[in-house]
């Protein structure tokens, strides 16, 4: 009989509470179960929340630095291939189209606009008459110059408040996530993968 009144208490319990809070109480029985590979739920969902959470943030980032590139008049692959530029004066087409993993073709592309807009010029090298070295105009390096203090004052706020000894726990955190990432990679893909 004792029973019988435990159940109706039960039952009677799960009338009073609202459909979420009957959904939270299973979630968190399922939350303490393990799983064969040691993780439990609970651990999962933390697992994929962290790496959510690296995504937003990187996606963030792109689209704060995407907004101030577009101030600077070039679009954000047109901007990678300036400041690539500036690191490296009298660098082929060919090699930026590497660097890039894009056609010759689709830099050229690239490399007409920037031209036409003055950022830099093309000319073809004197020991082979088919290579383009590509240089900076000064509008060019003006741009650049600029890009380069806008990043810095990007990354200062973005690291406002955090420490050198937090920023050494994070790196060590991405370079552990990198190292697993690049052993998912077939060994034709690892070898561009670079820390």
């Amino acid at each position: 009989m004792e029973e019988n009144g435990k159940l109706k208490k039960n039952r009677n319990l799960e009338k009073n509470r609202t459909p979420e809070e009957m959904r939270k109480e299973k979630e968190k029985g399922k939350m303490g179960a393990t799983e064969a590979d040691g993780t439990n739920e609970e651990e999962k969902f933390q697992r994929h929340q962290f790496i959510r959470r690296l995504i937003i943030v990187t996606k963030l980032h792109k689209k704060i630095i995407e907004r101030e590139v577009n101030q600077t008049g070039v679009y954000r692959s047109q901007h990678q291939i300036l400041m690539y530029v500036a690191d490296h004066p009298n660098v082929s087409q060919k090699d930026i189209a590497l660097l890039h993993h894009a056609s010759p073709a689709t830099i050229a592309v690239s490399l007409k606009k920037l031209e036409k807009g003055g950022y830099l010029v093309r000319r073809m090298a004197e020991d082979d008459n088919r290579v383009n070295q590509i240089l900076l105009t000064e509008k060019g390096r003006t741009t650049v110059e600029k890009s380069k203090q806008m990043f810095r004052q990007i990354e200062a706020q973005a690291l406002e408040g955090i420490s050198d000894e937090e920023m050494q726990q994070v790196e060590a955190v991405l370079r552990h996530l990198f190292e697993n990432y690049v052993k998912i990679l077939p060994d034709t893909e690892k070898e561009e993968m670079n820390w």
